[in-house]
């Protein structure tokens, strides 16, 4: 399977993170082999705090079909079955339950009781783009000729047409573990922001700053919180934050160069981003809800802190890739205003942050001095290290989970560049035990319990979706 090397995603929507500061484990795991459907090739595409990845594999007759795998039983299953059709999942939630695509329509897949569920009422190239605990469902197809953002129950298959009244066209950004969809559009030759619940009805624009332009929608979590830019009445493009109880778009406002843009989001609603002041043309800010005051970020040993996260602690990490001997990450604790910073690999031309944990733990890729992408992690001391691969000489980590395990896809021989496996790698860190509603042996009793027809649990986020890569 050739990669189709998917968007990286954005690291500040999705890090409700489960761990404490921690150190990197003594003896580094080797990596998993997923291994395939049949064919040559596989890629992960979503991982959930468990594990539990869904992705794409080549069969034996070329097909891409969309997968399961468990790390209990470590077992690929193909979630389209013996219909020969290919699919991609773009979504899973804590039970371990898919959904995404399969053939031209929008599907989800339970894998616990070997069920699934067409969304064919969802319109032409139908897709589910995210997934609750409960099954309920947001994503996006083409109604007459309209790409159409909808919302969908797998209990019984329907669907609802949530394209806001107006819009050229609409698309969804994610679905909250109560239900409430996320989602953005064209109304004439303006970018808008809407957001749908289930028990009110039609979809609502979130409004602007001021004129009645453009607004960009960045981040969502699972409390409803979302940041993004809107212009305001004065035309400056600024930072906005909107909650369900905000009483309406917040201006983030700036530090005082009249613009500002977020480049992180945690789970509590805290945002960091890039905002010049008069004075300066580099410097970044962070932002509370519960403050709600602009404040720009320190340096971090006279060097810059590029923002890149925000983890559930507070903890901003970011980089300075401006130094002679090459790339930091810098940190910045906002509860005890402590700073520090740690070097990563010489040589590199360029890195992706792919997840961060409670604790910031990292993990990403790195485009080493030989142009190979090559996987790594590190501590909030260091060192970076990397990952290795499954016997070439690239490695390109896509997903890590909120306990630090890691996700992507690697050359399987040394220039087999049309030969790249999936691989799971546990966490390296030391400490990364769920919290006892998450672990093993409740997931597996959940899923029995899915199977069984009783009531989902509704303790997992569900997983967001992809949003513009951060790289440097």
């Amino acid at each position: 399977m050739t990669p189709s090397f998917p968007r990286l995603p954005s690291v500040g929507c999705a890090l409700a993170g489960l761990l404490s500061p921690a150190a990197l484990a003594q003896d580094t795991p080797e990596l998993e082999a997923l291994g395939t459907l049949g064919g040559s090739g596989s890629q992960p595409y979503v991982m959930n705090n468990t594990g539990q990845i869904c992705g794409r594999a080549d069969t034996a007759d070329g097909v891409g079909a969309p997968f399961f795998w468990d790390p209990i039983d470590r077992v690929m299953v193909n979630l389209a079955g013996d219909s020969g059709q290919g699919g991609s999942p773009y979504a899973i939630n804590s039970l371990g339950q898919c959904a995404g695509q399969q053939g031209n329509i929008a599907a989800f897949w339970d894998p616990a009781s070997g069920t699934s569920v067409a969304f064919s009422a969802a319109g032409t190239g139908g897709r589910v783009v995210d997934l609750n605990d409960a099954g309920q469902v947001a994503g996006n197809g083409v109604i007459s000729g309209v790409n159409n953002a909808f919302f969908g129950d797998a209990a019984d298959g329907s669907v609802v047409n949530i394209h806001p009244d107006g819009w050229t066209w609409s698309a969804v950004q994610s679905i909250s573990s109560g239900g409430v969809v996320v989602g953005f559009g064209r109304l004439g030759d303006l970018s808008r922001v809407f957001v749908y619940e289930p028990d009110v009805g039609a979809s609502q624009d979130i409004g602007d700053l001021g004129d009645g332009g453009t607004v960009g929608l960045y981040f969502a979590n699972d409390a409803g919180q979302l940041a993004g830019f809107s212009t305001t009445a004065d035309g400056d493009a600024h930072t906005f934050y909107w909650a369900p109880d905000s009483g309406g778009m917040v201006d983030v406002g700036d530090l005082g160069g009249g613009f500002s843009t977020p480049q992180a989001m945690n789970g509590t609603g805290q945002i960091v981003g890039r905002s010049p002041s008069a004075s300066d043309p580099n410097t970044t800010f962070f932002w509370d809800p519960d403050v709600r005051v602009i404040e720009q970020i320190p340096n971090v040993d006279g060097m810059r802190l590029w923002p890149l996260a925000i983890t559930s602690d507070g903890i901003v990490v970011g980089y300075d890739g401006n130094q002679a001997d090459g790339y930091y990450l810098n940190y910045w604790d906002t509860v005890t205003d402590e700073t520090w910073s740690t070097a990563l690999e010489v040589g590199m031309s360029r890195f992706w942050v792919t997840g961060a944990t409670e604790g910031a733990n990292i993990g990403g890729t790195y485009l080493s001095g030989e142009d190979d992408f090559r996987g790594f992690y590190t501590g909030p001391e260091g060192p970076m290290v990397d990952i290795g691969s499954l016997g070439g000489d690239q490695t390109y980590v896509y997903r890590m989970n909120a306990i630090g395990d890691l996700a992507g896809f690697s050359e399987t021989e040394p220039e087999g560049r049309w030969d790249w496996q999936a691989f799971y790698l546990a966490s390296p860190f030391e400490d990364s035990t769920p919290p006892a509603s998450d672990t093993a042996a409740d997931h597996a009793a959940d899923r029995s319990a899915v199977s069984e027809g009783i009531p989902a649990s509704e303790t997992g986020a569900a997983n967001a979706a992809d949003a513009a890569p951060i790289s440097h």
